[in-house]
């Protein structure tokens, strides 16, 4: 009996030994299933994920793909907007070019049309010759603000007088000019035609032919000339004067305090006026061996410059004169047209410029 119990307690100890075995077999494989389970749900998890990311990044891709095909298509757009714009200027730059060449073409012809009508007016000017035989010295300072001139000057002799005018026009430049040979043409006509040798008269009857001429009735119409106009006798040493607004002034050689004597011209123009109906004065002067005469226009004294960019003005002017007169016509020329352009500096030239220096 003993025998039997312990083979049969070596058994049970086999069986529990390898029922021990079993479970630790089952242990094992339980916990490698269960480690391979969540491995697998480890990477499962990991693919979601990518997946999830890929979709995300396709989708921003896709949207960023669709936002540049947008804006490509802006671009385009934009771009061909912008060579709309470029042939359009383009074209613009063609016709601006052509109504350049047109503006330049007509105006070099405008201007060789005025450089004609200065060879013109500059031919019907007098024979400055005409001074030499009488005249012991003279200048002329002519000065146009453009290529013809509304200032001009007319002399002639007859009759042994030498008639002496510096005149300006309403305007300058084209119209000016035009005016000029105006007054050249009536003054031919009035002097050496009808020989009215009388300044006053000469005036009177100017004045009549301008108006009729331009068919003036309003009396607020300004079209017409200031002028100086002076008869000279050499013979009787005398001199008639007579001005519609520009005067005369006379510097007597003999005196020993030198001033200026200005004769003072009528207020009232060569052309319609209130004042129309009223003759112009007649001033008779005896003048003496190397006296001197100036007559002008108002381009000089009405010039801006100076520091402050004034006029200069009829008194500095007279100074001026005052100071040079007894120099030889020609220094006297040079040196108040050297002193127009330093007072004149950077400024432009207001108007014509005439002035006539006579030494008689």
């Amino acid at each position: 009996f003993d025998k039997k119990e312990k083979i049969r307690e070596i058994e049970e100890k086999k069986k529990a030994a390898l029922q021990a075995e079993k479970d630790k077999r089952d242990e094992i494989v339980k916990f490698w299933l269960m480690a391979v389970i969540l491995l697998m749900l480890l990477i499962a998890i990991i693919l979601v994920r990518n997946y999830r990311r890929k979709v995300k990044a396709n989708n921003l891709l896709r949207a960023q793909k669709e936002e540049i095909e947008h804006q490509k298509i802006e671009l385009e757009q934009r771009n061909e907007e912008i060579q709309a714009q470029r042939d359009e200027i383009e074209d613009k730059n063609v016709l601006i070019t052509d109504q350049r060449d047109i503006a330049l073409k007509q105006k070099q012809e405008i201007t060789d049309s005025i450089q004609y009508a200065q060879r013109i007016q500059e031919a019907v000017l007098p024979d400055k010759q005409l001074f030499v035989n009488d005249i012991n010295d003279y200048f002329i300072l002519f000065k146009p603000k453009d290529i013809v001139s509304g200032d001009f000057y007319w002399m002639t002799k007859i009759e042994g007088k030498l008639i002496v005018v510096a005149a300006d026009c309403t305007g300058h430049g084209v119209p000016g000019a035009f005016m000029s040979m105006l007054g050249v043409t009536f003054l031919n006509e009035i002097v050496n035609k009808d020989r009215v040798l009388q300044a006053n008269e000469i005036l009177n009857r100017l004045r009549n032919k301008v108006i009729e001429s331009l068919h003036q009735k309003d009396r607020e119409t300004k079209d017409g000339m200031d002028i100086s106009l002076a008869v000279i006798d050499p013979v009787k040493n005398e001199l008639q004067y007579a001005g519609a607004y520009n005067s005369l002034y006379l510097i007597n050689s003999n005196n020993g305090d030198k001033q200026i004597e200005k004769i003072a011209a009528d207020r009232m123009p060569i052309g319609i006026h209130l004042k129309m109906d009223k003759e112009f004065t007649n001033h008779v002067i005896h003048y003496k061996k190397d006296d001197v005469v100036f007559m002008f226009s108002d381009g000089y004294m009405d010039q801006f410059g100076g520091e402050k960019g004034r006029k200069l003005k009829s008194k500095r002017f007279q100074e001026l004169l005052l100071t040079v007169h007894e120099k030889p016509m020609a220094e006297q020329r040079k040196i108040l047209d050297s002193f127009l352009a330093k007072w004149k500096g950077e400024l432009e030239q207001l108007d014509d410029i005439l002035i006539i220096g006579l030494k008689l």
